[in-house]
């Protein structure tokens, strides 16, 4: 049996948020913390394991937080994944090398079980199953000489384009997957971490060897696990969400909490509002900033000028709908 857990589009989520989707404060998570979700120790307990194959699949540090890329970086070191791959966001901000579209195996070593994985970034310069051909092709040219042939392989997708789904002959997304997962007869299982397919499906390939191809959930907040029989290719799959019942990591959450210190420093003003432009754009708007400032008691309050960017003179008396609309 392969134990595997997966997280993916975690989006630099290293620190739990509330469920407006705000990152909780440190005396929030201390005080309340099912109130809080997320967060990279938690994510580091739900996926560890010795048995465990631990992967992500991509756009872990890709997406707006305070925190710094190589804080992202830093806690996804510590959560000690066994392999990895991109995800669209890491291929369009750039910093990666890919090959042909697909990232060549990676070899682990589970528990005595040699594991290859591979992976595909979704729309590839050549179709998926070129260049899944290509990756198997250099998989067993520099099989490492330690771990040997892998036992397991595993086969992370992003997803299928449509120009796969015309290459493949295929009907739809999933059955461009189901071919693929075919066409291959050392795949033992093909894990889908986005686009249509959902479930679980059990196939035989050519070779007539059973392949398993499985759709899961990742996001900030959640990971999921499968529990593989690679002799029957049946595999049970479990969303684990990211609550107060899972545990944090203590190392990480010590990673965590210290970068969370560090942002705090960083942003000590406290900022009632938002801002979009010009600074100063009209006194009354300047006069609604002072307001929120002094009724949130805060540093610094802020208008978006397109709210009120224009100023007005009235007399004494009641103030009418259609003079605020004149100010906007």
């Amino acid at each position: 049996r392969l134990d595997i857990a997966v997280s993916y589009d975690v989006l630099s989520a290293s620190y739990p948020v509330d469920a407006a989707d705000n990152d909780c404060s440190a005396s929030e998570l201390e005080e309340a913390p099912c109130a809080c979700f997320g967060g990279a120790a938690r994510r580091a307990t739900a996926l560890a394991g010795n048995r465990t194959l631990r992967l992500d699949g991509g756009n872990y540090k890709a997406g707006p937080s305070l925190f710094s890329p190589e804080a992202s970086q830093s806690l996804f070191d510590a959560t000690n994944y066994s392999a990895w791959t991109l995800g669209p966001r890491d291929v369009e901000v750039g910093g990666a090398v890919v090959t042909n579209g697909g990232q060549l195996a990676q070899l682990v070593s589970i528990d005595g079980v040699t594991v290859a994985v591979l992976a595909l970034v979704k729309s590839p310069p050549l179709p998926y199953q070129e260049t899944l051909t290509a990756a198997f092709q250099e998989l067993y040219i520099h099989v490492d000489d330690h771990l040997g042939q892998p036992d397991a392989v595993v086969l992370m997708l992003d997803g299928v384009s449509d120009k796969d789904i015309d290459s493949l002959n295929a009907a739809n997304e999933t059955d461009a997957i189901e071919r693929l997962a075919r066409r291959f007869p050392v795949i033992d299982i093909v894990i889908v971490t986005r686009g249509a397919f959902q479930g679980t499906s059990r196939l035989t390939n050519w070779a007539h060897r059973p392949v398993v191809v499985v759709g899961v959930d990742g996001g900030p907040t959640s990971i999921s696990r499968i529990r593989l029989d690679t002799e029957t290719a049946a595999a049970d799959v479990d969303v684990v969400e990211l609550g107060c019942r899972v545990l944090d990591h203590p190392r990480v959450r010590s990673l965590m909490d210290r970068f969370k210190e560090q942002v705090d420093e960083e942003l000590a003003v406290s900022i009632a509002g938002y801002v979009d432009a010009t600074i100063n754009a009209s006194t009354v708007g300047n006069l609604a900033a002072d307001a929120l400032a002094w009724k949130f008691d805060v540093d610094v309050g802020l208008v978006a000028n397109y709210s009120l960017g224009r100023d007005a003179v009235w007399g004494p008396g009641r103030v009418y709908d259609t003079q605020v609309i004149d100010m906007m």
